[in-house]
């Protein structure tokens, strides 16, 4: 049994799987700068209602980032502890792997967007306008990812990844005794 976590998009999903990668549970959560205080909570939670235990699982495949940088260390601590505990092999993704098309976005600040163009193309950050400008200039009326900002009345956005796609391209043999977050920016601590 595999655990599937995305705990860094707005609407974030626990997932059951097995070794064939059929998805065998799932449940949407939103924990919204809650990471450290919900998380395990709801982890258990999902898993009790799935009669499923910690040292059931053979494998937790994780979204790592990028996201808020409290969230994303939260999120890697739980997973590098469980992964400790319970001898549970760890599978980072990054939050750009749970989509096939772009341009992708993840929302950084108010101001400005984790993007990525292209497939060829490295994660970067765009201010708010930069991003919308670039969608104007190329005619694109389509986006997907995570953008949480009030512009999208203009522009079409596919906010559900596809899950099963991200489970699917994953080996099960390259597991990891532990992970590092993905930042893609230095944090705005003061």
């Amino acid at each position: 049994m595999y655990l599937f976590l995305d705990a860094v998009s707005t609407k974030g999903k626990l997932l059951l799987t097995r070794s064939d990668k059929n998805i065998i549970s799932e449940k949407t959560i939103s924990l919204a700068r809650l990471e450290s205080q919900q998380l395990l909570g709801k982890i258990e939670e999902f898993l009790d209602a799935s009669s499923v235990s910690f040292s059931d699982l053979s494998g937790i495949i994780v979204v790592h980032g990028p996201g808020s940088f409290t969230g994303v260390r939260t999120i890697v601590l739980l997973v590098n502890t469980l992964a400790y505990m319970y001898h549970i092999p760890l599978f980072p993704i990054s939050f750009f792997d749970m989509y096939r098309s772009y341009p992708i976005v993840k929302a950084s600040s108010r101001r400005d967007l984790f993007v990525q163009l292209d497939q060829d193309e490295p994660i970067q950050i765009l201010s708010n306008e930069a991003f919308c400008a670039y969608l104007e200039e190329n005619n694109i009326g389509q986006v997907y990812g995570d953008p949480q900002m009030n512009i999208w009345d203009t522009y079409s956005v596919t906010a559900e990844p596809v899950y099963i796609d991200s489970i699917t391209a994953i080996d099960f043999h390259d597991g990891m005794s532990r992970i590092e977050p993905l930042y893609i920016k230095r944090p705005s601590i003061t």
